[in-house]
């Protein structure tokens, strides 16, 4: 099969394996807080919705050098990492720069999905990683 098509395949279950876990996520989430009538200023629904979408556009993009320059995967996915907490701050920027302080409770419905969808990234990029280390060595053998 060709690579590119591997590529893809392992990429869409990567956002679909994220898209599950943070879902799942959520609904602990929810039962752990009771109700969302408690929370003030930031929706744990949008907080999650955030990070599924950034996190599936990282691994699109993350498919997409990997394909065309593989060379550049990690310099690639360390600028999204950087990228990412800017978007977020864009988005809830209402939140972020309030003039009341945050309380905990909102602090930790920004960074705990934050972080989970870091997790759920860093374990699909190292699938696309090995993949294309499969790859180059397949090549490497060829030549030889």
């Amino acid at each position: 099969m060709k690579f590119s098509k591997i590529l893809w395949k392992r990429v869409l279950l990567s956002i679909l394996f994220l898209t599950t876990f943070l879902f799942l996520l959520s609904l602990i989430h929810f039962n752990l807080l009771g109700s969302e009538e408690s929370l003030q200023l930031v929706s744990l629904t949008s907080s999650y919705m955030f990070h599924i979408v950034m996190s599936s556009v990282v691994l699109l993009i993350m498919g997409f050098v990997a394909l065309n320059y593989e060379i550049y995967l990690g310099y690639g996915y360390m600028t999204s990492v950087f990228i990412k907490p800017f978007f977020l701050v864009v988005v809830f920027k209402d939140v972020i720069l309030s003039e009341g302080s945050l309380g905990m409770m909102d602090k930790l419905l920004l960074l705990v999905p934050f972080f989970c969808a870091l997790l759920a990234e860093v374990i699909s990029i190292h699938g696309i990683l090995k993949l294309v280390e499969k790859k180059q060595k397949i090549e490497a053998n060829k030549v030889l």
